[in-house]
């Protein structure tokens, strides 16, 4: 595992391979090879809230087509929630939040 930091030092955790791995992955979506066809530059394909805790940290991705996971910096996660109906709403309606944000939302 490797250990981030940040400007004010040491975040005090392990930071899990596959949790980078995975959070990039969604950073780098692209929509047609995530099969969301009938989108522009302006669509919002995914949106990651992160959550810090004093132990780690948790990262809920939801992408356009209601895909939902949870990716803890430890290493685990729960993939694939979007296969409920309810997790998929959810999952969709967030988008549609992050959309509304596009407008003012700047390039890092």
């Amino acid at each position: 595992m490797q250990k981030e930091t940040n400007q004010t030092g040491d975040y005090g955790y392990d930071i899990a391979e596959i949790y980078s791995d995975l959070r990039n992955q969604v950073l780098r979506l692209n929509a047609d090879e995530a099969g969301l066809t009938g989108t522009s530059e302006s669509t919002v394909l995914a949106a990651l809230m992160e959550i810090g805790y004093p132990e780690g940290s948790a990262t809920v991705v939801v992408v356009a087509d209601g895909s939902a996971s949870l990716y803890l910096s430890s290493g685990g996660c729960t993939v694939g929630a979007g296969a409920y109906e309810s997790v998929q709403n959810v999952a969709k309606s967030f988008i549609k939040q992050a959309q509304q944000y596009l407008p003012i939302a700047v390039a890092t």
